[in-house]
């Protein structure tokens, strides 16, 4: 479903902290943000990375190409990040010293890939270090 639209790297995003990774498919991993040094405040890239695994669990890189004229969720780190429907969801997290609140989607479908940034009038209060889960079941099904 996903190999649309993905320039194959075999390079993986360098170290990192405080990013985020979701589940895409049965398949396929998003890494997005995070910190490249413990000790250091530098912030990874927004360059979102994709881990495909073929049929002998043997994993192939790459990143999303993303329409040069789009905005981006931008450099965070301690953020999350859930795959709904079609869509991968960033949500809040923290750049360099403030504090997010923001809700970003990006249509995974293809073949063009762009970020959308949502309304924030009825976003929750700016956040970091949290955690985001897709419900499945039961009343509250996402």
């Amino acid at each position: 479903m996903f190999a649309n639209g993905f320039e194959a790297s075999d390079e993986p995003p360098s170290a990192r902290t405080c990013h985020s990774c979701c589940k895409l498919d049965e398949n396929t991993l998003a890494v997005y943000g995070g910190k490249t040094s413990a000790d250091k405040e530098e912030l990874a890239d927004d360059t979102l990375h994709i881990l495909m695994l073929d049929q002998l669990n043997k994993g192939s890189w790459g990143v999303v190409d993303i329409t040069p004229q789009s905005a981006t969720p931008g450099k965070r780190f301690g953020h999350s990040t859930v795959f709904m429907d079609k869509y991968l969801v960033v949500f809040a997290g923290q750049n360099e010293s403030t504090f997010l609140n923001d809700i970003w989607l990006l249509d995974m479908s293809g073949p063009i890939f762009s970020w959308m940034c949502m309304p924030e009038e009825n976003s929750p209060s700016p956040r970091a270090f949290h955690s985001t889960v897709l419900c499945e079941d039961g009343n509250s099904k996402g």
